[in-house]
């Protein structure tokens, strides 16, 4: 981390002063970045001790969607120092996925069991989570298992969602889909972020293992129209198969597919080179089924 470095902007904005008040050596003076050492200690200067505040400016790039976690960092390490639980449950995050500063198994570690003190029900799930996988910690289902079942007690969404996947794919568990789809139900019904995967799961499972489209439908409905590309494509086929009280649609399909490919999934790209190919749902052009195919040759190209 030491060879990090940071814009001198970004960190006046977020301090509240300005590039001159930043106190610099003449060296960091004429540059556009600073290092993040320098950096760490004018959030130590500037930064303030209200744990709240603190987090919220980390927080203000961290979700932000530009990719500056780095810029948080500091920020949620003080507010942390502090007890502030938001604050370390970013650093969970930031140093389990590698977020801004390199992925650190005993930071991770050290942020989880914080958290865990201070009754943080994601600090508590990333042990459990962890513990299952033995990934950062070492593998233990059954403590796993434990504290997933102390979260299902407050209906924490992600410990739902996990449950849910376990017992649906027998993970670690005996495979059981009725227990599974509860646990799915429960999350979709949540109306949390988790929710989109909890009714593309279920969607895919009601189509596909039961057969039984009509109660699939809203659930890949719900989950397309919330972004996920596996609902998107079972939706699409469908229509592109027909039956089961549904007319066969290659339009419908076509559109559905269309929308999974421009959110990067080979798979519907394809199916819509075929319909091109085939003249389904869309007017017949070799050319046309040529450039998908190219594409998809370009995309596999570059994945090796």
């Amino acid at each position: 981390m030491n060879m990090e470095t940071v814009k001198k902007l970004d960190a006046a904005k977020l301090l509240g002063i300005t590039v001159n008040e930043l106190n610099l050596n003449v060296a960091d003076k004429i540059k556009y970045y600073i290092p993040y050492t320098e950096y760490e200690k004018l959030v130590q200067r500037y930064g303030g001790d209200n744990a709240e505040e603190l987090y919220k400016k980390g927080a203000s790039v961290y979700y932000d969607k530009s990719g500056r976690y780095l810029l948080a960092i500091p920020f949620f390490e003080r507010a942390a120092s502090k007890g502030n639980i938001y604050a370390i449950n970013a650093l969970i995050e930031a140093y389990y996925k590698g977020l801004g500063v390199e992925k650190d198994v005993n930071k991770c570690v050290y942020y989880i069991n914080k958290g865990i003190d201070l009754s943080s029900s994601y600090a508590i799930f990333m042990a459990a989570e962890l513990s299952i996988k033995g990934s950062f910690l070492k593998k233990d289902v059954a403590l796993g298992l434990k504290n997933l079942k102390v979260l299902d007690e407050v209906n924490y969404p992600p410990a739902l969602l996990l449950l849910g996947k376990m017992y649906m794919f027998g993970y670690e568990v005996p495979l059981n889909h009725t227990i599974g789809v509860k646990y799915l139900e429960r999350t979709f019904f949540s109306s949390s972020k988790e929710a989109v995967e909890a009714a593309s799961i279920l969607g895919i499972y009601y189509f596909s293992i039961c057969k039984d489209v009509q109660t699939a439908l809203p659930y890949l409905a719900y989950a397309s129209n919330n972004g996920d590309i596996d609902a998107t494509i079972v939706w699409g086929d469908i229509y592109y198969k027909g039956g089961n009280g549904f007319n066969q649609d290659y339009a419908k399909s076509f559109q559905l597919y269309n929308r999974a490919a421009t959110w990067g999934s080979d798979i519907a790209l394809n199916k819509i080179g075929i319909m091109y190919m085939s003249g389904l749902g869309v007017q017949k052009s070799f050319s046309k089924a040529a450039e998908v195919f190219t594409q998809l040759l370009k995309r596999a190209i570059q994945l090796r």
